[in-house]
């Protein structure tokens, strides 16, 4: 069910329901003209979307995100910005966050409401990627939410960290080099 403010008859519906499908259908005549005339990749997401994996991004990066859809319905996440968009290259849906505070949030609870969310929308998820450098910290601390979640016992700190990188498949679309990636 959809409520939609300052609504105050069936007619207010109507036509913001006829100004909504002018806006798609406005999106894919752009869409078409600036890949036929400028060679311009263009993906639609949200009500615009023609793939319904590219429908379903915004909702997971909307969800975790601590700004959520705005004051009304914050996200789940604190300390994460988030959104959401489809890699053409690779042919997958991506939903990229940008971490403020790892102790606020841990790395894994990122993942972990990625995860619910996909199956929830009956997508599957392939991995994930960092970006720049991470602290062992973060990574630690995953490797403790994944030990106590799979009753493992690990000792190592080594094993742990290959551990986390498997758990969160950071090698999924290019290999994690610990050694180049993990700062103090």
């Amino acid at each position: 069910m959809e409520v939609f403010a300052g609504m105050k008859n069936k007619t207010d519906l109507q036509s913001l329901s006829v100004k909504v499908q002018r806006r798609i259908t406005c999106a894919h005549v752009l869409r078409q003209r600036l890949a036929v005339e400028l060679g311009v990749p263009v993906y639609l997401y949200g009500g615009a979307a023609q793939e319904e994996s590219r429908k379903a991004l915004p909702t997971i990066a909307l969800n975790i995100r601590e700004q959520g859809r705005g004051t009304d319905q914050p996200g789940r996440l604190k300390k994460v910005q988030g959104i959401g968009w489809y890699l053409e290259e690779e042919n997958i849906a991506q939903v990229s966050t940008n971490l403020l505070d790892f102790e606020t949030t841990p790395l894994h609870a990122i993942y972990e409401e990625v995860c619910r969310d996909a199956k929830a929308l009956n997508l599957p998820v392939v991995g994930s990627q960092l970006v720049g450098l991470v602290p062992k910290k973060a990574l630690l601390d995953a490797a403790e939410f994944y030990m106590k979640k799979e009753n493992l016992f690990i000792l190592e700190e080594e094993q742990k960290i290959r551990m986390v990188v498997s758990r969160l498949g950071l090698d999924s679309l290019s290999p994690f080099h610990p050694r180049e990636r993990i700062i103090e």
